[in-house]
Formats: C-alpha cells, sequence, structure tokens
C-alpha cells in the first residue's frame, strides 16, 4: 500500500499516554515489543509477531485464487473463512438476486454503486493525469456497476420494492459525467482532431466545459441526463401538490445540477455541428439548450424561494444563468454571421434564412420569461422598445428610419412627410435582389 509509517496510539480510560512511530518494515519485530508499550523489558527481546515473507506468500497464494475463480463481470462475491480454520471459501452471491428478495437485490445494487463511485474518487485522486490507460480501463469498468445498479433497482421495481427514482438519478448522472470525463491526449488518440469547416472560433468554445469531448460521447451523456430528469420531474410535480417543502428544495436543487450539464454539453455539441454544416442538429441543439436554459430559470426561481445558502448562492446561480445566456447567443449569432457569408448552409446544410429566423424566435422567447428577465437585468430597455416596434425578431424587414443620434427612435420621426415612402421603396429595392441575399439581409 506503500505506507512508510505507522503510527500507535496508546491511551488509557480514554487519555493518550504515548504515541509511536514504526517503519513499516519495523512492525512485525517492534510492533509488540515492550519498549514500544511503554513497559520495561525484562526479557531481553521479544519475537517477531509474524513473518513478513510468509504474510507475502499467502497474499499472492489468495490474489492468484481470486483471480482464477471471479470470473464473471458485474458479480458480486463473498469471501469466508470460519474461526480457527485455515480453508477459505468463495461464494458467487450474484445469484441471489435470481431468489426474488427484495433485501438482497437492494443490498447487491448500492454495493455496486458504491463501487463505481469509488472508482469516480480513485480516477480523480490517485490516478496520474497521463495514465489514460488506467483510467479507460477504470471507467469502463464504472460504466459497468452503474448499469447492474440501473438493472437492480428496476428488478427490485418490479418486485414492489419501490422505484428509488433520487438514487436511479444520480447513477444516470454518474453514467454522464463518466463520457464527460476525457483528456485532450485521450480524445487525441480516439478521434482526429477535425478543423472547423466554417472558419468560426467562437469565444464560448474555449471558456466551457467538456471542450474535448467528442460528439459520440456528448450524445450518450445527454441521454443518460435525460433518463436522469425522467426520474426526477415526476418526483418534483408530486411533491408541489403534497406540499412538501423539504422535497421540493432537495429535488430543486438536484434537478438544476442537471439541467446545467445538459445546457453545457448543448452548446458543447453546436460547437462540432457549427464546424460541419449540421443546420438540423445545430438548430436542434440550440432549441434544447434555449428551453433548458429557460427550465433551469424556473427551477433557480423555486431555489432562490428557500435561500438556503443566503444571497450569495443565488447571485452565484444567476451567473452561470447570464454566462450560459450569453454563449447560447453567441453561438446564435456565429450561426446567423456564417449562413450569411457561406453558401455551403444552404448546400450542404440545407437551411434557409426563415429556418435560422424561427430559431431566434424561440430562443428569445423561452429566454423571455419574468424570472429569467430578472436574472438578465430585465428593467433594461431593448431595441423593440428604443426603435418603437421597428426592430424585432417578428417582424424583420431590414429598413428602418434611424434619428441622427439613434439614441432613441420618436414615434413622430415615424409619421414625417416621406417616411413611410421612403421605407416603401427601400423594400422594393430589397425585395428585387436574388433570394440568397435577401435570405442573408434577413438573417442579419
Amino acid at each position: 500500500a506503500n505506507v512508510p509509517q505507522l503510527a500507535l496510539i496508546l491511551q488509557e480510560h480514554g487519555y493518550v499516554q504515548n504515541i509511536e512511530l514504526l517503519r513499516t518494515e519495523d512492525i512485525p519485530s517492534l510492533m509488540m515489543h515492550p519498549s514500544t508499550l511503554g513497559m520495561a523489558d525484562d526479557s531481553g527481546g521479544s519475537k517477531p509477531i509474524f513473518s513478513p515473507e510468509i504474510v507475502e506468500t499467502n497474499a499472492a497464494m489468495l490474489l492468484r485464487f481470486l483471480k482464477t475463480n471471479c470470473t464473471s463481470d458485474s458479480s458480486t462475491y463473498l469471501l469466508h473463512r470460519n474461526k480457527g480454520e485455515t480453508s477459505i471459501q468463495l461464494f458467487d452471491i450474484s445469484s441471489i438476486s435470481q431468489t426474488r428478495q427484495r433485501k438482497w437485490v437492494w443490498w447487491l445494487a448500492l454495493c455496486s454503486y458504491r463501487f463505481a463511485c469509488r472508482l469516480e474518487q480513485l480516477q480523480a485522486n490517485t490516478l496520474a493525469p497521463d495514465d489514460n490507460v488506467t483510467r479507460r480501463d477504470y471507467r469502463k469498468r464504472q460504466r459497468s456497476l452503474l448499469y447492474n445498479t440501473l438493472n437492480l433497482l428496476e428488478e427490485l421495481s418490479d418486485m414492489d420494492g419501490g422505484r428509488h427514482e433520487t438514487i436511479s438519478a444520480a447513477v444516470c448522472e454518474h453514467l454522464a459525467d463518466s463520457y464527460l470525463w476525457r483528456t485532450a491526449d485521450e480524445d487525441m488518440t480516439h478521434q482526429p482532431q477535425a478543423s472547423n469547416a466554417t472558419g468560426i472560433q467562437t469565444y464560448a468554445s474555449s471558456k466551457q466545459p467538456y471542450r474535448n469531448v467528442n460528439v459520440d460521447c456528448l450524445n450518450k451523456a445527454q441521454d443518460h441526463l435525460n433518463n436522469a430528469l425522467a426520474f426526477l420531474m415526476p418526483l418534483l410535480s408530486k411533491a408541489k401538490e403534497d406540499n412538501s417543502p423539504l422535497e421540493i428544495e432537495a429535488l430543486t436543487a438536484q434537478l438544476y445540477g442537471i439541467h446545467h450539464k445538459i445546457i453545457n454539453v448543448c452548446l458543447r455539441l453546436a460547437d462540432h455541428h457549427l464546424g460541419s454544416y449540421s443546420s438540423s442538429n445545430l438548430i436542434g441543439t440550440l432549441r434544447t439548450a434555449a428551453k433548458t436554459l429557460a427550465d433551469a430559470a424556473s427551477l433557480l426561481g423555486t431555489m432562490s424561494a428557500f435561500n438556503a445558502g443566503g444571497d450569495n448562492d443565488d447571485q452565484l446561480y444567476g451567473m452561470s444563468i447570464i454566462q450560459q445566456h450569453a454563449w447560447l447567443w453567441e453561438y446564435c449569432g456565429h450561426f446567423g454571421r456564417s449562413f450569411a457569408a457561406d453558401e455551403l448552409w444552404r448546400d450542404r446544410g440545407h437551411t434557409s434564412g426563415y429556418d435560422l429566423c424561427s430559431l431566434f424566435r424561440e430562443v428569445e422567447a423561452a429566454c423571455s420569461s419574468k424570472i429569467m428577465r430578472k436574472y438578465l437585468d430585465g428593467e433594461r430597455s431593448d431595441l423593440n422598445s428604443a426603435s418603437n416596434g421597428q426592430v424585432s425578431l417578428t417582424s424583420l424587414c431590414g429598413v428602418v428610419i434611424l434619428p441622427n443620434d439613434f439614441e432613441e427612435i420618436e414615434s413622430s420621426v415615424l409619421s414625417k412627410e416621406g417616411c413611410q415612402e421612403a421605407i416603401r421603396v427601400s423594400k422594393s429595392i430589397l425585395g428585387h435582389q436574388t433570394e440568397i441575399k435577401r435570405d442573408a439581409r434577413l438573417v442579419l
């Protein structure tokens, strides 16, 4: 175990009398020596209490025995030795779950879950950053244990042992994390670094999490996170019906964390789709991110009502909403500018300007809720109000009348002589341009 020393603390009646430090190699000879135990040595020495060579031999034989007989993946074994006997017995207790005893199924499920969590901790705390081979082996084993946990919990539910939704959701979230835990070196091994087809380098992509996770792992993580939501959302609805504050607070906090991860996964997927002209996937991903962001803001409003962590926690969560909102609109903006500048979005992506405008409207609608405006400084004047309704995502013409100072467009400007005629002529000129130019101008 690579432990260099042992601290031996001697107590009497609950009071520490002495502390001795022993080197690991001195344990056999000095562990029970009178001088170590604070007694006079009248015997002239003491024999070693055990032989390290024999212990090492026995340990090697035991490990060899376990390696030979523990052959089934995702199984649980029990090693047993009766007191006073030298023989040992190995039991495969996975078969206990086949006897339809709920307590054993529940016990096996928790064991699998705990071992999976332990593997996750080992990856984080003990493995070297460049030990990608061992890290992959740990994750493979961790996923196997987590899948086994879900299967056992489902079996327990079939036996009328309860669904245990919160644990199932936590297992799904751990499964998602196992696909999001990757390093740059590992990604270079799994997937070549593709060049950005559109030539766009977004600021958001350099700041977001999961930078080195490939598309396949992102999609798998998103599926598991959605499964976690499916477990928890009915529970939250029931807790609200039952007016149970403690359950509402706990479920809301767990759900907010899952929503936060889904948004980050969607934005990272958007970055991949933006570089490969996958317009349908990009539009769908940005829509999902907008809807999930609105749901997260709603959950944050519920959490603020409890205010368990005070104003600091509320501000911290609010900043995460603002940041993800900014990233979402950054990707929308890059999508629009790339579409206007690159005709390949029409040829390869099979999309039109109206598809993008529809996306922008949906994103704006999702981010216009009262709770969202609270975190986005909703009291400020927006462009639609400042332009007296001329500029909005629901009424796009590309032509507006502006005053010289561009601070605020008074309604009286629109009623001046020749104003409406100028707008009509300008729209007519735009209408005679090619469809591609009209599409690009509409999106911009």
